[in-house]
């Protein structure tokens, strides 16, 4: 449980440079370095603890974040959505659970946990492990670690929200809820750094 790594979602780079199977132990250091390609696409990634055994726990702990790669050089954006990109908004939702005792996943389970697997022992959590991560209320969704976290638009001004879906365990569904009388819309643009097709309007 005390070993850790890195795993990035969105970068098309080398599996030497994102090693999933990499160990980093206690008290050791690794600097990791990406080597993007020229023409890779701008975008918003992110990246997260992958110690098998030990990856829902780690990320339900906050060992996860964003990455935004950047347009290069001659790389030009349609000029609606240059003006979206100068003034956008980064948004990492993360979770945290505090579930009954006999939930894997649950905050309260964690000194347990320590206790299980002691700081000399530098292997992770085995691979069989038996988690129960059944429905645990309440969950707790955080905004950039904050809870209710509020972004003001003027009306009829549009605003790119980068969203990073950083959770270990469950999945979300994103609702809009303007006040009576105020008509709002979603417009997904991108999907794991790649534009789409065609927009979709939610």
């Amino acid at each position: 449980m005390d070993t850790t790594n890195l795993h990035t979602h969105g970068l098309h780079v080398s599996p030497d440079e994102d090693d999933i199977l990499l160990k980093v132990n206690p008290g050791e250091r690794h600097t990791y370095t990406y080597n993007l390609p020229a023409d890779h696409l701008m975008g918003t990634h992110w990246y997260h603890a992958h110690t098998h055994g030990s990856t829902a726990l780690h990320v339900l702990g906050g060992l996860a974040g964003a990455l935004l790669v950047e347009a290069g050089e001659g790389y030009e954006l349609p000029e609606s959505l240059e003006a979206l990109y100068s003034a956008d908004h980064l948004l990492v939702m993360t979770h945290v659970t505090y579930g009954e005792e006999d939930d894997g996943f649950a905050l309260s389970n964690y000194p347990t946990l320590v206790e299980s697997f002691p700081a000399n022992e530098t292997v992770t959590v085995p691979a069989d492990t038996a988690w129960d991560a059944g429905v645990v209320d309440p969950d707790v969704f955080l905004i950039n670690g904050q809870l209710s976290a509020d972004i003001l638009t003027p009306p009829g001004e549009a605003v790119l929200l980068r969203m990073v879906h950083a959770t270990g365990i469950r999945s979300s569904s994103l609702t809009l809820n303007p006040p009576e009388g105020v008509s709002c819309s979603m417009v997904l643009y991108a999907r794991d750094g790649v534009f789409q097709m065609g927009t979709r309007r939610t």
